[in-house]
């Protein structure tokens, strides 16, 4: 409501590359190695719900995960 009342839209969703991204960046503070990237981009276009969670899933149980908070 906020936004389009100052005639702003919402991005839209990220691309599977760039969600990878972030969500390593956020969560381990590290970027993602090419290798998996490119396993998170076939498993997304398959499944995106799926990849998502079990990206997530994998980097919360990282040993990097929580290092710099």
């Amino acid at each position: 409501a906020e936004l389009a009342e100052k005639g702003l839209t919402a991005n839209g969703p990220a691309e599977p590359r760039s969600l990878m991204r972030r969500v390593s960046t956020v969560l381990t503070g590290l970027l993602p190695e090419p290798r998996r990237v490119a396993r998170f981009v076939a498993d997304y276009a398959a499944d995106p719900d799926g990849a998502y969670k079990g990206l997530v899933d994998e980097l919360l149980s990282s040993p990097h995960f929580g290092e710099r908070w």
